[in-house]
């Protein structure tokens, strides 16, 4: 009798035991504010914009444009405006950033950030170097992705 009494005992602690950890998981996991959302964070139009410069795609950089740009200038009038850009020029490559301020909210965000040129030396195609840049993301969520825009560093 007395074992039975302590089994039923121990039975009802390990559940209730089982019952706080799993209301802790879950209210700790409400409280962090983990709303599932499928949005990917903004930093990801930054990486698809340093990708599209890195692989010298004009069309693939024209693309990550938000669609209030795309109204603005045609596809072949972006083209013709990049041609001398610098950044994509074949010996040029970014190799790093670094956000140095970030605001945004659910549709938008403006992201102030270092990147790292990496290029040949002008003048000497053996040596390189490394200059940083400072580069202003204007990024609108359009079509469930983030779409980039950049202007000039303040």
């Amino acid at each position: 009798m007395l074992l039975k009494k302590c089994l039923i005992h121990g039975c009802i602690a390990m559940g209730l035991i089982v019952l706080i950890v799993v209301c802790g998981c879950v209210g700790s996991d409400t409280y962090v504010g983990n709303n599932n959302s499928l949005q990917p964070d903004p930093e990801t139009g930054i990486v698809a914009w340093i990708s599209a410069i890195n692989a010298h795609d004009i069309n693939g950089f024209y693309n990550l444009e938000p669609d209030e740009i795309k109204e603005q200038i045609s596809e072949q009038q972006f083209d013709i405006e990049n041609m001398n850009n610098t950044l994509l020029q074949q010996d040029k490559s970014i190799t790093r950033y670094k956000i140095l301020n970030e605001t945004s909210n659910a549709t938008m965000a403006n992201i102030k950030a270092v990147v790292l040129l990496h290029q040949n030396v002008p003048g000497n195609s053996t040596q390189t170097e490394t200059i940083p840049i400072f580069i202003n993301f204007e990024e609108w969520f359009e079509h469930g992705e983030w779409k980039v825009w950049t202007i000039p560093f303040s």
